[in-house]
């Protein structure tokens, strides 16, 4: 078994994992040897090899057969083979390769998909518990992939009521909140994108994110988003309304109405430059489009005018 199984290994790091994958079953194909502590090791093996000859649907098959296995109940390995390690990482690699194949979700009781795979993987795998959080957000994403909206909001609202609180989620986080308002203004529903853009900013503060990070990205472009809302909706369609009074010849009401009519400009200015503002504290990207608008601004009010 030793030299059988010694040579199968060689010519899978060796880059022949066809001859790699016939010694493998040499093993795993005799009913005698299933008992044995290089069974599981064997199958495991014969599924790498698979995935380096790009045959992933045996692959897949193989690695959940590994999984399945490898967590039975009195089940041997050789102590160099970390079984219980070969189980979760076994989860992992067939959901990449699922997602790979863009198979997101299940095409029968015994043939997962890719969201279905993370997710498991993500409850299974109890050492390594950042990629265990990756899984549970990769899940997310597949129906991102799938252009299952409704799917991916409850997927990502779940992803933060479990890890919310963990400091290493902060970013992902954040991204949640982002690809929500992206999913939601892209269905034109502009008033729930507005609420979960905000929520971006909000999430990014409260994280403690620092400036000049992805999640800073993500948050100045959030508040560049409101910023061009109150440019477009309120700045730009404004108009100067200098009242009946700007032409009488009574001063005093002269002047109420000239400095009224300034004032409204004022403010609606003012309004659409502190948005910009707020997009600085990012130190994003948009940073130099946010000095452009604030010049914009300061030319087209004079234009008003």
């Amino acid at each position: 078994d030793d030299a059988l199984f010694s040579s199968a290994v060689a010519y899978e790091k060796s880059g022949k994992p066809k001859t790699a994958i016939a010694l493998y079953q040499e093993f795993s194909q005799q009913k005698e040897f299933r008992k044995s502590e290089y069974f599981v090791e064997a199958l495991y093996r014969t599924a790498v090899s698979h995935q380096n000859a790009f045959d992933y649907d045996r692959a897949v098959d193989t690695f959940l057969t590994v999984s399945k296995l490898a967590g039975e109940r009195g089940r041997t390995a050789r102590p160099e083979f970390d079984m219980e390690q070969a189980r979760v990482d076994s989860m992992w690699n067939a959901a990449i390769l699922r997602e790979q194949d863009r198979v997101y979700y299940d095409r029968g009781r015994n043939d997962p998909g890719a969201a279905t795979l993370f997710k498991e993987y993500s409850q299974a795998d109890k050492k390594d518990r950042e990629r265990a959080m990756q899984g549970f957000f990769r899940a997310a994403l597949i129906h991102e992939k799938a252009q299952n909206m409704s799917a991916m909001l409850r997927a990502f609202k779940e992803f933060r009521d479990v890890y919310g609180k963990q400091e290493s989620a902060a970013p992902l986080v954040v991204l949640t909140y982002y690809k929500t308002a992206k999913a939601l203004e892209k269905s034109r529903d502009l008033r729930g994108a507005e609420d979960y853009y905000k929520q971006t900013i909000s999430a990014f503060d409260t994280t403690g994110q620092p400036a000049s990070s992805d999640s800073a990205e993500l948050a100045g472009e959030a508040q560049f988003w409101l910023a061009e809302k109150i440019y477009n909706n309120e700045f730009v369609p404004h108009k100067m309304k200098w009242g009946r009074d700007i032409n009488s010849k009574d001063k005093q009401k002269f002047t109420k109405a000239r400095d009224e009519a300034f004032d409204a400009l004022k403010n609606v200015s003012l309004a659409a430059a502190n948005g910009y503002n707020e997009v600085i504290r990012f130190q994003s990207s948009l940073t130099v489009a946010t000095l452009v608008r604030r010049g914009d601004i300061s030319y087209f009010a004079g234009d008003k005018i």
